[in-house]
């Protein structure tokens, strides 16, 4: 049995979701925004004062990965103001998250 490719793809610091660019803020520095939220992630965004995805540096890499999907479904949620539970987020986060660690793929912070 062949061993299983992995890759892992480096948390941007911005991304475009229905042309609306959502920054990422990951990192050390921006531990206290999510220490003050009590959570690993969060997203913020309106139109006057853009949209944000923040990310707690301090999570094993799995966690990582898992806030990172999660928040990006968050973001979406967001963004086109869809009516579906914060549940229903936690859910497909889930199962993404599943999917896509049985691929081989996971999301990684780099910065400091």
């Amino acid at each position: 049995m062949t061993e299983k490719q992995r890759f892992e793809i480096q948390i941007p610091d911005s991304i475009t979701i229905g042309a609306i660019p959502i920054q990422i803020k990951h990192g050390k520095k921006w531990d206290k925004r999510c220490n003050e939220e009590r959570r690993y992630g969060a997203f913020f965004g309106d139109i006057e004062n853009g949209r944000t995805i923040y990310m707690h540096s301090k999570q094993q890499p799995a966690d990582l990965s898992s806030t990172f999907i999660h928040e990006l479904l968050e973001a979406i949620r967001g963004t086109h103001d869809m009516q579906i539970t914060h549940t229903n987020v936690c859910t497909l986060a889930n199962g993404l998250h599943q999917i896509f660690e049985e691929l081989g793929i996971t999301f990684v912070n780099n910065k400091e």
